[in-house]
């Protein structure tokens, strides 16, 4: 398993595991507040009673109750242990997705690390919480700065890259021309997609965008992922079905409330009380 997919799975584990143990902690809070009341009462009940042996009994039953009690307690507690684990587990799979990165072994003068400080400059970087890929932010940036990223990439590459290789600089210009057009394509099927309630004109540009784009994508010898299959096999037909896929249906607001919220939870969630 890829060290980012295990980051994946770990967070979703953590994230199953904080949710069960709030889900727990209320209906545990609830019975062990009728617990105690029920300690409460038996002890009046025992000061009243004068029979030895119904002292007794009230006294076993509110032992009974002290008891049931701890567990209760306990079961919070081990509750918390189990996110305190997972939550270090997760921390261990980011941490060993670093190190495999810093494993790679880039010298200072590489190619690779021109291009990560070319990026940087524009705020593009892999997200250690996201598999070591983009995301969906970085992607934006690259795809409104794709012309000057990609002609500082090819002057990097054209000065760095072995020269004791039979290709020609022009024929590095060439490649990284197609790979910069291939993500202005992108762009443009992206910008297509954000049409409300397109024509059938404009989704037969659309279709032939997406021709395009596919087939410059495979002339390049990239392999078909499952985004890319979807792009070239049902984005058009969605789109017809749909009357647009972008515009009025996308969930970038959507996602954005959801990461205000998981970011707020992060921040209140050891509070107790608010009023604290």
């Amino acid at each position: 398993m890829k060290a980012r997919n295990l980051v994946e799975i770990q967070t979703q584990v953590l994230d199953n595991s904080i949710k069960e143990r709030d889900e727990n902690s209320k209906t545990i809070a609830v019975e062990i507040k009728a617990i105690k009341v029920s300690i409460q009462e038996s002890k009046r009940e025992l000061q009243k009673l004068t029979d030895e042996q119904e002292q007794e009994e009230s006294q076993q039953l509110i032992d009974a109750l002290r008891f049931e009690l701890q567990m209760k307690s306990q079961q919070v507690k081990d509750g918390q242990k189990d996110v305190d684990k997972n939550r270090a587990l997760l921390k261990k799979a980011k941490d060993n997705v670093l190190t495999l990165r810093a494993s790679r072994g880039w010298l200072p003068e590489s190619i690779e690390t021109a291009m990560e400080q070319i990026l940087k400059a524009i705020n593009v970087h892999a997200e250690a919480y996201h598999g070591g890929d983009f995301n969906g932010k970085s992607c934006r940036l690259l795809l409104d700065n794709t012309k000057s990223v990609m002609d500082q990439i090819t002057v990097v590459v054209v000065e760095r890259r072995r020269k004791e290789t039979e290709e020609s600089d022009a024929c590095v210009f060439d490649v990284m021309k197609n790979y910069e057009n291939l993500i202005g394509k992108l762009d443009a099927v992206l910008a297509q997609l954000t049409i409300i309630n397109p024509s059938e004109d404009k989704i037969r540009e659309l279709e032939s965008m997406v021709n395009s784009f596919m087939k410059l994508w495979r002339d390049l010898g990239i392999s078909v992922t499952t985004k890319a299959h979807l792009i070239e096999d049902h984005i058009v037909d969605q789109t017809r079905s749909l009357c647009g896929v972008g515009g009025d249906k996308a969930e970038h607001h959507i996602e954005k409330q959801h990461q205000d919220f998981s970011r707020g939870l992060t921040v209140t969630r050891n509070i107790k009380k608010f009023s604290d």
